[in-house]
């Protein structure tokens, strides 16, 4: 899902979600017969707000590994459009899919009373903001260590593994109320004349004991 989708919704298009108990993106269903994983998608060509407070489940938000969120260019938009993600919660976040936020000055934050489970994949063009609370864990944030196998070709595989990162020139601010475990991609890097560039200018953690795995 590449976002062509959306070559028909006007610039400026917003999506906002405000729930009690839990907003959940994939799940279970049904494709020739066969109950498996599939994924669900929700993008706009401006912000996207989720906001999930009050209820009791102790997940507020959680998308599996094929779903996608992601804010996107309409065709001949005006300059300075805003495109921003947006997830408040008060109780847990659990990444595994795809959160972007590409075009230009494209922000995300994500605020959770409690924990903060990265083991997906998040990017914005400018702006990359986590902040997360205090768990039973005694764990606010947890971006996964990379963890990979072979399919049944052989090929490499990841089972597992958490990635931050902004386009070039972009900063990442991460924080928690309590432990922030950090152990899976923090700022992505590329070569250039077979020299090693990061994409993303500053990474700064606020608040919180750091442990890095």
């Amino acid at each position: 899902t590449d976002g062509s989708y959306l070559h028909n919704v006007p610039s400026g298009t917003d999506i906002t979600i405000t729930a009690k108990e839990t907003v959940s993106l994939g799940g279970m269903g049904i494709i020739g017969g066969v109950s498996q994983s599939v994924g669900g998608t929700l993008a706009a060509t401006g912000d996207i707000a989720i906001t999930v407070i009050g209820g009791s489940a102790d997940t507020s938000f959680t998308m599996n590994g094929a779903s996608s969120l992601r804010t996107i260019a309409a065709t001949n938009e005006a300059p300075d459009l805003s495109h921003t993600i947006t997830l408040t919660t008060d109780q847990d976040i659990q990444i595994y899919g795809t959160i972007t936020a590409l075009p230009e000055g494209g922000d995300i934050t994500l605020t959770s009373g409690e924990l903060i489970l990265v083991d997906g994949f998040v990017k914005a063009n400018d702006t990359l903001t986590l902040t997360g609370g205090a768990d039973e864990t005694d764990v606010g944030l947890i971006v996964n260590a990379f963890v990979f196998g072979t399919d049944a070709n052989g090929d490499l595989l990841r089972l597992q593994g958490g990635t931050l990162t902004t386009n070039s020139g972009g900063s990442i601010t991460l924080g928690a109320t309590e432990k922030v475990v950090l152990s899976g991609v923090i700022g992505e890097v590329h070569e250039i004349s077979g020299v090693l560039v990061a994409d993303t200018r500053t990474i700064s953690i606020t608040d919180g004991d750091v442990m890095l795995t």
